[in-house]
């Protein structure tokens, strides 16, 4: 494979991706909702006090894809190239230094979710990426695109995590487990997504039609499922978070990712604060 125009070469990808890549989480029950496999902070593990048998689920589907990667990716190299530069870029902009950045796998779930390390049985937080889903849209025309509007979300995620256990900010896990609704949450994950697409733009120009392509796919992940452990913002204060940290990372140039995440948390508690919920700690996905 030719040298991609920002120098990395076919075996530099499949490095990356060895050591920034990602994994998978469990496989939910057979009775899961589909409203839980939605979510990309799988319920199982966040909306209440995980079980034994929940994370070794997990722990065992890590594995078994695992063992699948290299099977997965037969045939898939624009995919996986489109992938390695889209990881890449994302993680500077967001400040994951090497250590810190996720691992990405491909897994037979049909979700994409992002899993931190306490449940992943890593030292890493995982993204799970759906691969049926996954290397259709990554190979097609524009694929690298849709990769950066997936990626950018999960990987703000990632950047909540590494933020929570590799610099001891309580904004988003304390001990007991996650403080603020998953809705927050999700929220927040827009706006640093917003915010590393508009730093990648900057090193390295924008792709065509990327903001268009990222935006469709945030207004249609959005929803209405106001119950407090499964809701991820609808639609309009998704695009509206997306485009804040776009804006906000344009507008200072300056601005570094700690930073734009205090301000993503202070515009949550401010203008898109969460309707008053019913009893104390039913906000809160314990």
């Amino acid at each position: 494979m030719k040298s991609r125009p920002d120098g990395l070469s076919r075996r530099a990808v499949i490095g990356l991706l060895a050591a920034a890549s990602v994994h998978p989480v469990p496989a939910l029950s057979q009775t899961a909702r589909a409203e839980e496999i939605a979510s990309c902070l799988p319920p199982v593990l966040y909306a209440s006090a995980p079980s034994q048998a929940a994370i070794a689920a997990q722990k065992d589907e890590i594995a078994r894809e695992r063992a699948n990667q290299k099977a997965y990716y037969v045939g898939a190299e624009k995919f996986l190239a489109n992938m390695g530069v889209a990881a890449s870029r994302l993680c500077a902009a967001l400040e994951l230094p090497a250590p810190h950045r996720p691992e990405i796998m491909l897994a037979e779930s049909p979700a994409w979710r992002t899993v931190d390390r306490h449940f992943s049985g890593s030292d890493k937080e995982v993204v799970l990426l759906s691969k049926s889903d996954a290397i259709v849209k990554g190979q097609a025309p524009s694929g690298d695109n849709m990769l950066f509007a997936i990626l950018a979300h999960e990987l703000g995620h990632a950047f909540q995590f590494s933020r929570c256990f590799d610099q001891g900010d309580t904004s988003f896990i304390q001990a007991g487990g996650i403080i603020r609704p998953l809705r927050d949450i999700e929220l927040h994950a827009d706006y640093m997504a917003g915010f590393s697409l508009a730093r990648a733009e900057e090193r390295y120009g924008r792709p065509e039609d990327l903001l268009r392509r990222f935006s469709d796919t945030i207004l249609n992940l959005g929803d209405f499922n106001f119950r407090p452990c499964l809701h991820h913002g609808t639609p309009a204060e998704r695009y509206t978070m997306m485009m804040k940290g776009y804006i906000e990372a344009q507008r200072s140039p300056t601005l570094g990712a700690p930073r734009a995440s205090a301000i993503g948390l202070a515009l949550l508690d401010g203008q898109l604060s969460a309707p008053q919920v019913r009893n104390v700690g039913d906000d809160v996905c314990k």
